[in-house]
């Protein structure tokens, strides 16, 4: 896949119908782009996500494994929505795509102007600029492979 930060996303995502049923989970592919979207803001300042009191070396490991070569795997359950999806948020797949296209137009803003900062992520931690790119492209990846996209 090409860098996320690249993909004219209004041509790509409106190619996909509503109705598409994924290759494997339970997401519609609306749920897919608002879930996309809900880290898009933990990553771009306008869902900060509060650090637990743990010590930063508990996410060692994992991040690690985000910086490495392999995907995420199928089934992986988030923390942050369980086995149960959330209700949805629009009230049509499109209004959920702007609002995605919108989030990420901020998130390249935001680290233009903020390189040196780090944001928290309740898997992998305080991450910076690059692990948070990394983050996302391996999560549109997976989610993308997820719907025939990629």
């Amino acid at each position: 896949m090409q860098d996320f930060k690249e993909i004219n996303f209004t041509d790509f995502l409106l190619q996909i119908s509503p109705s598409t049923v994924p290759m494997w989970g339970k997401m519609s592919f609306q749920h897919c782009i608002e879930h996309l979207t809900e880290t898009l803001q933990m990553s771009n300042g306008n869902n900060p996500q509060k650090m637990p009191d743990v010590p930063e070396h508990i996410f060692d490991g994992l991040k690690k494994f985000l910086m490495g070569k392999n995907d995420f795997p199928k089934g992986f359950i988030s923390p942050l929505t369980g086995e149960n999806l959330p209700a949805l948020k629009h009230i049509s797949l499109n209004n959920a795509i702007q609002e995605f296209i919108t989030e990420l137009e901020i998130y390249k803003d935001f680290w233009q102007k903020n390189e040196n900062t780090t944001l928290y992520s309740p898997t992998f931690g305080n991450l910076n600029k690059d692990q948070w790119d990394k983050f996302h492209q391996k999560h549109f990846k997976h989610h993308f492979t997820q719907f025939g996209l990629i």
